[in-house]
This record gives structure tokens, C-alpha cells and sequence, in this order.
């Protein structure tokens, strides 16, 4: 597994920020991306966590993204 940066924001604001760094991927539980980080099929240079981001609510876009928070 390569080496990567973690963070874990404390604002949507912030994760925002970092996911849109170069080669930033999110996690709120991790173990999907995890196992892939191991077998060299993901190698993100930073995982953001955001499991602890008050994200009570998630709703599909006009644009076909999600909407979080």
C-alpha cells in the first residue's frame, strides 16, 4: 500500500476543501477503499474522513450528484 495523507474535517466546508485537492477520495465507514488501497487497485494521495460530519440527510441533485448534509 502507498503512502497517503489522512485528514478528518470538522466541517463540510472543509471537506469540500480537501476532497478537491488532486487524488482525494472520502470515507465514512473506509473498509471498501481500504481493501483496495491494499491490492494497488486505489492509490488516493490523501483519504478524507467524514464520518463524523453531521450528515444527517442526502438528497440527489438536478445534476445527478448528491447533495450532503
Amino acid at each position: 500500500m502507498n503512502r497517503f495523507g489522512y485528514a478528518r474535517p470538522t466541517s463540510i466546508e472543509h471537506a469540500l476543501q480537501l476532497g478537491a485537492q488532486e487524488n482525494a477520495r472520502y470515507i465514512a465507514g473506509g473498509t471498501n477503499l481500504i481493501d483496495l488501497m491494499k491490492e494497488d487497485v486505489e492509490r488516493p494521495a490523501r483519504v478524507i474522513d467524514i464520518s463524523r460530519l453531521p450528515l444527517d440527510q442526502i438528497e440527489e441533485a438536478d445534476d445527478g450528484g448528491l447533495r450532503l448534509g
